[in-house]
């Protein structure tokens, strides 16, 4: 037996059910408890007769209950609808003041005292007021009653309640205004109900808000319209529920509609449980009573649930572990119902009596035959008690002789031989297993088989064979022993070749018998077996039986004998043949040139081989048990194959890998494959590994890989500076964004690139541990620099000491070095790019500007129709005003957005700039403030510049006042003027700066200053730093038109926190300069009747054009272009001027219009009038004789330039 067996044995001892006793207990135990059974079936048929007469006066007590509940429900409510009737036919009911009710208050209180059960009566008259009277009872602590008072009445009137309190004989002791009395009697539904019937009005049972208390409302309407009202409690009921109770214990409940409890059995409790229940609105008379589970009798909730039957019969229930008889009876057809339950153990009480007395007589007879039946009890124990000592010795493997048991019991004879005969079996048994598994060798394991079934087995002789070849037999033991002779091998393949186990008889042949029959006699042989697990004979036992024959306990012990030697052998051979594997497994893993980690289940290393030792420098105690991942560590972007290949079976390989190295610091780079190890049912046992050394091969692909990846970033570096208008910006931060994948660990690298006070950088560039920069150069010298680092150091196999590659120092540097020639050609392109920017942005302003001012004509000259049209009171005036503002407003942004499309009209002459500046500075110091200081410097009095003295002025004060805004706590403004010569030396300033002299006009601050970015753009149109509203960016925009209009250019200089200087370069003029021009007088405002003929493409300018023309007093023929104009000159003489638009359709332009005109009708005065300020510099330029008026323009304009032109012809 094995261990395990053992303990199954143990165990099924241990777990037998039941109490284990000896066997005259149970004897006795048995007869005593067959007495008891006699005992109890007596006692029981004598207390069902009890039971049957207690079950009969239950029902009669359930019956009685609920008669009587009955009954004093409709005595109450009788009471009540009395009572109520009697009191509202009194003279108290007809009381229509309160004196005269005060003085029959005595009603009430005879009432109260005369009818049981009365706790309050009531009289509510129709105007309003309200008495209530009740005895004080248990109230009078409550309310702080006065000593002696017996009643309370309590009266509601308009003006709030009152308490009188009241002595025996109604007299007031004490009378108390404005108390809180949150219950008004004349809001509740029972009180209006009264008053709309004729009939009296009696409630469902409520809880009285005032004595909390169950019961019920009579009301009635007296003939005089009061209503009389009485409170009747309900409380006698659950008094008298006891009276009629069958047994202690019992429980029993009035219950109304939806189970609400009116009565209980104890009526101290109903009333605190009442005293308990809030009342959320008392002006309600449905106040519900509590129900039945709120007592918390969980009989009454389950008899409550219950259906009510037709007839109230009783009923068994189990509640709370208890068994009960209830019954539930109807008491009206409303749902009034009495619930009573008794508890079966009250009520078994006589029955139980009667069994007592029966037990008891019955336990007297058992005391005095308990003695007799031990006595024979252990007469029957005491040969079992011998057999279990000797069933002890054999288990404790004790197999000699004992004294016979002695017994006149058959089957204890029986038994006692049946142990004999099992204790030498088991004698025998044990000395062939001692033989069996002494020996691990198969042969001295078969000779001590062969001795043992001789010696102990009952065996004359005995053999074993071993299977010898194929078919062949060899002889291993015999008893006798068989030295000369034949062996038998005949017997042995004929045994081998039939059943586990057979039983032949030889014939007595010496040859075919062996050792088994020397002599040649015939013999019998029982032969077994030996086969291994696949089911092949590895060998026989054969055995001639002694005296007894080939018993059946022979058999068994033959095929038990014949099991485990097969065990034995087959064992044996499967460890020579796991011995032979492993030794032949270690010379092949030796002999790879690959590492192996052999892993289990759960990833740890179990085994290794002498690569992997050698690789890893660790022996195979260091390793084993390690998890595989504290050795072999994928690189970042590999997954872990080893642990996903554990998961679900799959074979994986990983490229780049790191090995721990115990000698050396750094790892070492391995390739690895990782396949499976599943058992026969599929479940994955563990994982080999095999990983070799990839260093070399790996440093040459790295190696290949930078370079690709160096000449990638500089190729990307050429392409984003192909474009030399290109954004810097843009270039740095494409620049910042490449060179970090060019870096050899791209993961970790980060890049920055200084130009100037500008910085780019990469996330993470502030962490950065080591970095590498190379210096930007300039034309001037150093500009910036290029810079790489990595945020964390890792391991490389290209640069084992040096952070950085000498090529990634090599590529910074040429980055470094091609940024520094694109940032001076970008610098030379950008001032080219700024001028023909400009340009394209004049062309554009100046198609704007004619299209503007045609709008601003209209607007303008309607503005001044309507105001000049309006009375200086009306409120439209206003309006008109502020319109002609808003379009005068819109004509100088034209002025200025033609100014900075070098498109306007200009009249320069020599002008000495300091007398211009000598004019102005009373003017800039009242625009400026105090809080600015003005310093002019002339230096060496400069020659005259030719300038339009007026646009300068303009200019000048634009440069102040955007001066003053960048100083708004005050400073300085230094204006300075100076000749300048400029050669080619200054070529470098841009294509607008030509060769020659100059007069230098510069403006300059002590404000917050610009940075390059806002520099870059000061000069572009609707460009400005200000708030929105607070300019319009063309400031410096039409100062930059003006200059480039006059031959000039301009130049800024800023610097943040150093403020900005702004210079205007003008040309010198030839000669001094002087005043010139004289203005025509014009001779009035108005016209005279002449006719004029108006030629406007545009319908809503040519329209209002004639409207003004007419309210000037002239007449006016309107023409759409100049073809319809000159032939409406061919067909009239009377026309005295021409006044015509210069842009229109049709080929026929304003000065071709002239030119014609002057052919027609020679002499014709021409006026002619433009928006577009390319036709108003023509005009001034072509110096023909047909005068100009610029749009937009005023009435006052129109009118005086039209006399000009009209006197001087």
């Amino acid at each position: 037996m094995t261990g395990s067996d053992d303990e199954r044995c143990q165990r099924r001892v241990r777990t037998q059910p039941g109490l284990v006793l000896p066997l005259r207990v149970q004897i006795t135990t048995a007869f005593l408890i067959l007495f008891g059974v006699i005992a109890l079936a007596a006692g029981t048929m004598a207390g069902r007769s009890t039971q049957a007469l207690v079950d009969e006066s239950v029902r009669a007590s359930f019956s009685g209950s609920a008669e009587l509940a009955l009954q004093e429900l409709r005595r109450l409510e009788n009471t009540a609808r009395g009572a109520a009737a009697a009191l509202a036919a009194t003279p108290l009911a007809a009381a229509t003041d309160n004196r005269a009710r005060r003085e029959h208050l005595y009603v009430l209180a005879t009432v109260l005292s005369a009818v049981p059960g009365v706790s309050a009566a009531y009289v509510g008259w129709p105007d309003g007021d309200f008495l209530l009277l009740r005895p004080m009872g248990p109230h009078a602590a409550r309310l702080a009653a006065p000593e002696g008072a017996r009643w309370l009445a309590q009266w509601v009137f308009d003006s709030g309640p009152r308490f009188d309190f009241l002595d025996a004989r109604l007299n007031t002791l004490e009378a108390r205004e404005g108390v809180t009395y949150a219950l008004d009697p004349r809001t509740r539904p029972w009180f209006r109900q009264a008053a709309a019937t004729s009939r009296t009005i009696v409630t469902a049972p409520y809880i009285f808000y005032t004595t909390r208390e169950p019961g019920i409302t009579a009301a009635r309407r007296g003939a005089s319209g009061a209503i009389a009202g009485i409170d009747v409690s309900l409380r006698d009921i659950s008094a008298r529920l006891p009276s009629q109770q069958p047994a202690s214990g019992t429980e029993a409940a009035v219950l109304g509609p939806d189970d609400a409890v009116i009565a209980y059995s104890e009526p101290e409790r109903i009333l605190r449980l009442l005293g308990e229940t809030r009342l959320a609105d008392p002006a309600r008379d449905d106040a519900r009573l509590p129900e039945v589970a709120a007592l918390g009798v969980p009989v009454l909730t389950a008899l409550a649930a219950s259906e009510v039957g037709a007839t109230a019969a009783p009923r068994r229930l189990a509640v709370g572990g208890a068994d009960w008889l209830g019954v539930v009876s109807p008491l009206d057809d409303q749902g009034m119902r009495l619930a009573m339950a008794v508890p079966v153990a009250g009520l078994a009480a006589v029955p139980q009596a009667m069994r007592t007395r029966l037990l008891q007589l019955f336990g007297i007879v058992a005391m005095i035959a308990a003695p007799l039946v031990w006595w024979a009890g252990r007469l029957l124990a005491r040969p079992v008690e011998r057999f279990t000592a000797e069933v002890e010795r054999v288990a404790a493997l004790e197999f000699s002789e004992s004294p016979a048991v002695r017994t006149r019991v058959s089957e204890m004879a029986d038994l006692g031989r049946a142990l004999d005969t099992a204790r030498i079996a088991l004698g025998r048994f044990s000395a062939i297993c001692q033989a069996v598994f002494a020996e691990d060798h198969d042969q001295r394991l078969l000779a001590g088989v062969v001795d043992a079934l001789v010696d102990h087995g009952g065996a004359r002789r005995c053999a074993a064979w071993l299977r010898d070849g194929e078919s062949g037999f060899r002889l291993i033991a015999a008893r006798p022993p068989a030295d000369e002779g034949p062996i038998g091998e005949g017997l042995a393949r004929r045994l081998a070749g039939s059943d586990d186990l057979t039983v032949v008889t030889l014939s007595g042949d010496a040859a075919e018998g062996g050792p088994l029959a020397p002599g040649g006699e015939a013999v019998t042989v029982l032969g077994v077996v030996l086969r291994d697990g696949a089911g092949e004979a590895m060998g026989v036992i054969a055995l001639v039986p002694g005296d007894d024959g080939a018993s059946a306990a022979l058999r068994s012990l033959a095929r038990f004998i014949a099991r485990h030697v097969s065990m034995v052998l087959e064992r044996q051979r499967l460890v020579s043949e796991r011995a032979a594997a492993r030794e032949e497994t270690e010379i092949v893993l030796g002999a790879m040139a690959e590492g192996l980690y052999v892993l289990d289940a759960e990833g740890r290393i179990q085994r290794q081989n002498a690569a992997a030792r050698a690789l890893a420098g660790a022996d195979a105690a260091t390793v084993a048990g390690e998890p595989f991942t504290a050795w072999i560590r994928p690189c970042e972007g590999e997954a872990d194959a080893a642990l996903h290949t554990l998961a679900d079976g799959r074979r994986r390989s990983v490229r780049h890998a790191w090995l721990r190295r115990v000698a050396e610091a750094d790892p070492l780079p391995v390739a690895y494959e990782c396949a499976a190890l599943e058992a026969g049912d599929g479940t994955i046992r563990g994982a080999v590994v095999s990983f070799r050394d990839v260093g070399e091969q790996l440093r040459a692909e790295y190696a290949l890989r930078e370079r690709v990846k160096e000449l990638n970033c500089l190729y990307r570096v050429l392409e984003a500076t192909v474009e030399p208008d290109r954004a810097l910006a843009e270039v740095c931060a494409s620049v910042v964004e490449t060179l970090p994948a060019a870096m050899l660990h791209d993961a970790v690298a980060v890049a920055c690139v200084r130009v100037g006070r500008e910085r780019f950088t990469s996330p993470g560039w502030d962490d950065a541990e080591e970095t590498c920069s190379a210096t930007i150069w300039g034309d001037d010298g150093p500009i910036g620099e290029v810079a790489v680092g990595y945020r964390e150091r890792r391991p490389s196999l290209l640069a084992r000491e040096a952070t950085f590659l000498p090529e990634e120092r090599a590529m910074v540097e040429a980055v470094a070095a091609h940024l520094g020639r694109f940032v001076n050609v970008q610098r030379t392109a950008a001032q080219l790019r700024q001028s023909e920017r400009l340009s394209a942005v004049g062309e554009l302003t100046g198609g704007v500007a004619h299209d503007f001012n045609n709008l601003l004509t209209v607007i303008l000259g309607a503005a001044e129709n309507l105001g000049a049209s309006l009375p200086e009171d009306d409120s439209g005036r206003a309006q008109a005003i502020m319109i002609r503002t808003a379009a005068e407003r819109g004509a100088d942004l034209t002025r200025h957005l033609i100014a900075f499309a070098r498109r306007q009209s200009l009249a320069p002459r020599p002008t000495r700039v300091e007398e211009v500046l000598a004019g102005m500075c009373p003017l800039l110091e009242r625009t400026l403030g105090d809080d600015i200081g003005v310093e002019l410097v002339v230096c060496a009095a400069p020659r005259p510049a030719l300038v339009d003295p007026a646009q300068l002025e303009n200019a000048l004060l634009n440069l102040c006042l955007n001066a003053r805004d960048a100083m708004p706590d005050g400073g300085g403004l230094q204006i300075e003027l100076r000749g300048v010569a400029m050669d080619s030396a200054h070529a470098d300033w841009g294509e607008d700066a030509l060769p020659g002299h100059y007069v230098c006009l510069s403006v300059t601050d002590t404000g917050a200053g610009m940075d390059e970015e806002t520099t870059a753009h000061a000069f572009e149109p609707f460009f400005t730093t200000k708030e929105a509203g607070a300019g319009s960016g063309l400031g410096l925009s039409m100062v930059y038109g003006f200059m480039r209009q006059s031959g000039g250019f301009a130049r800024l200089d800023s610097a943040p926190g150093a403020g900005t200087t702004v210079r205007l370069y003008l040309p010198e003029a030839a000669d001094e300069a002087g005043d010139g021009g004289a203005a025509a007088s014009a001779a009035g405002e108005g016209g005279g009747g002449e006719h004029i003929l108006l030629v406007e493409d545009d319908a809503l300018v040519r329209e209002h054009t004639a409207d003004v023309l007419q309210g000037l007093g002239y007449r006016v023929t309107s023409a759409r272009d100049g073809r319809e104009a000159l032939g409406m000159l061919r067909g009239a003489s009377d026309f005295d001027l021409l006044f015509s638009d210069v842009v229109m359709p049709g080929g026929l332009d304003g000065y071709a219009l002239a030119e014609a005109v002057g052919r027609v009708r020679p002499g014709l005065p021409v006026l002619l009038t433009s928006g577009y300020p390319d036709r108003v510099q023509a005009h001034d330029d072509a110096g023909t004789s047909a005068h100009f008026l610029r749009k937009p323009y005023r009435r006052a304009e129109l009118a005086a330039k039209l006399r000009e032109v009209l006197v001087n012809a």
